[in-house]
């Protein structure tokens, strides 16, 4: 089983059980880091693996609770020792990370309580992230009884919420035992405070309740594009930010996950052509009739909501930019409900220029944002002016003088106004391609389309000076996978002797002819070649925004471009 099954299986277990996953790991295998040595990449054993399924198993409704751990024996304080937890965040930190079993690191802090003379007006107690609230609960009832007239001020930071929610069962009842406790919590949605409610009615009777509105935000930040998927189910994010890629991932995982079925695929197939149907008709001024309606409301129940509880059920909407996104897969996230919103920025521009936030529009990125000016010159290059322009490169004044000219900013890119003052970007001028028979080509249209099939990772359309347009793929790892064993292809066989299978070929070459019926006759693809490899950021192949560095990448397969044009 692989890391991000098993990672999947451990989150909606805990997710249904309202357990944290450092406690699932310390009573499944007695490791509170099981979890996070899964999400590293670590190896597990057969044993351990048969530890957790069975942890999981008897853990269901009217089974057997498995023991809670180790029983250590607890520690005694070494009055030699000069080591105080609140004065030495560094070494509780060492201590907490080298200690699997919270009983014992809460025992060894009470300890230290001895040693410890605090001054009015209150003793503040830093804790270290919160976890699920288990040390937190047992050092503060060792507090009661040390200074039952002093008050406490608990500050608890913790960036899973789904901790923070256990650690509000937990603490409650502390307040009160130790009623001059003041508990700051953050991170904390405030429809959740509620739950930060005693047991005891006369406990909650005389609770004081203080809420202070911050502003800000919390932010999760991950590149792996192989547990996208797991990390939206757990930090059940509001906002989603990423390159099209992250995008076209979420919906070949929806896809991949009903391959298995044919009754499932056909069920998905339909609900995206409805999908897709239903955003288009939002933009006429008709909308959509009663009888889309009607089916877009059937699958909204059947497969759409299935979709963003997936993406982790909260998304209120999405912004994308770094490259072109995909009409369909656009319409298709708005059709289900998570509205993608293009943006356009440089980082000579600081960032953002545009952003078709209000009113969208699919096809184009937005009209500028406030104080920012865009026009197209005589060459169809887009030229953006405003304060968020840079002032020049450093030290090097030539490429400021070809960037610059009376404050306007040659962005490099090829584009359109449209009638409502919107921007349409059409292509980038480096990449524009010239054939031999002097027809000019822009890739990247094309290549959005194609990295739109779920098989294929990436695309490069080549064909400079050459005879006709040609096109490098890589295909993704993970569809493959399921692709060949939908096609009872052994899981060994290797690229190359993948390349020539007349199935495999079949597929990407419809994929072809649907960028094909978007063209002319002399731009379309008339031959395509598959890489053994898919292209990375840490072989140079890729910019971190996944742009396809298109020079390193000619230059390393020049061979297989090479191999397009033989006859």
């Amino acid at each position: 089983m692989k890391n991000d099954e098993i990672l999947s299986q451990i989150t909606d277990f805990c997710r249904r059980s309202d357990m944290a996953e450092t406690t699932f790991g310390r009573r499944a295998v007695n490791d509170g880091k099981l979890v996070h040595r899964l999400r590293e990449g670590k190896r597990i054993t057969i044993d351990t693996l048969d530890r957790i399924n069975g942890f999981i198993a008897t853990s269901t409704p009217g089974g057997v609770a498995p023991p809670r751990g180790l029983v250590v024996p607890p520690e005694k304080r070494d009055p030699r020792g000069n080591f105080r937890f609140f004065e030495n965040r560094q070494r509780y930190l060492l201590f907490v990370h080298t200690c699997s079993e919270k009983r014992v690191i809460a025992d060894r802090v009470a300890l230290e309580l001895a040693a410890i003379h605090p001054r009015p007006p209150a003793l503040r107690v830093f804790d270290a992230g919160m976890g699920d609230g288990t040390v937190l609960a047992r050092v503060l009832r060792a507090m009661h009884g040390r200074f039952p007239h002093m008050p406490f001020y608990v500050a608890g930071k913790e960036l899973s919420l789904e901790d923070v929610r256990l650690t509000l069962d937990k603490v409650p009842d502390r307040l009160f035992e130790h009623p001059a406790s003041v508990f700051v919590f953050t991170n904390m949605y405030y429809a959740e405070a509620p739950w930060l409610t005693p047991k005891n009615s006369a406990a909650a009777a005389s609770m004081i309740w203080h809420e202070v509105a911050l502003r800000g935000a919390s932010q999760n930040h991950w590149s792996d594009f192989s547990t996208i998927s797991i990390e939206f189910a757990r930090s059940r994010p509001n906002v989603i930010l990423g390159v099209p890629r992250v995008f076209e991932k979420v919906r070949n995982s929806a896809a991949a996950k009903v391959a298995d079925s044919g009754i499932k695929t056909l069920l998905f197939e339909q609900s995206e052509k409805v999908a897709i149907e239903y955003s288009k008709a939002l933009d006429k001024p008709e909308g959509p009739d009663r009888f889309l309606k009607a089916k877009h409301k059937v699958f909204d129940k059947l497969v759409y909501s299935t979709i963003r509880k997936g993406v982790g059920g909260n998304v209120n909407y999405c912004i994308t930019g770094g490259s072109a996104m995909g009409h369909d897969l656009l319409h298709w996230y708005r059709g289900i409900g998570i509205p993608v919103y293009e943006g356009y920025g440089l980082t000579e521009v600081a960032a953002a220029a545009a952003v078709d936030f209000v009113d969208q529009s699919i096809g184009t990125v937005g009209p500028p944002m406030g104080g920012v000016t865009f026009r197209i010159n005589d060459e169809g290059e887009i030229c953006i002016k405003g304060d968020i322009v840079f002032h020049g490169y450093w030290n090097n004044p030539e490429a400021t003088a070809e960037a610059l000219e009376d404050g306007w900013y040659n962005t490099g890119d090829l584009g359109e106004i449209d009638e409502d003052g919107k921007l349409v970007i059409t292509g980038r001028k480096k990449d524009l391609i010239v054939t031999a028979g002097g027809k000019n080509v822009s890739p990247g249209p094309m290549e959005d389309i194609l990295r739109g099939h779920p098989l294929i990772s990436q695309a490069m359309v080549v064909g400079d000076g050459k005879p006709f347009v040609g096109v490098l793929l890589t295909l993704d790892p993970d569809i493959l996978k399921r692709w060949k064993l939908d096609h009872n292809i052994p899981e060994n066989r290797s690229m190359r002797e993948l390349a020539t299978d007349p199935t495999l070929r079949a597929e990407l070459q419809d994929a072809i002819n649907q960028v094909n019926s978007t063209v002319s006759h002399a731009e379309g693809i008339k031959k395509f070649y598959i890489l053994e490899s898919d292209l990375t950021e840490e072989e140079n192949e890729l910019t971190p925004t996944m742009k396809v560095k298109r020079n390193v990448v000619a230059q390393r397969y020049a061979a297989a471009i090479e191999h397009l044009y033989k006859r």
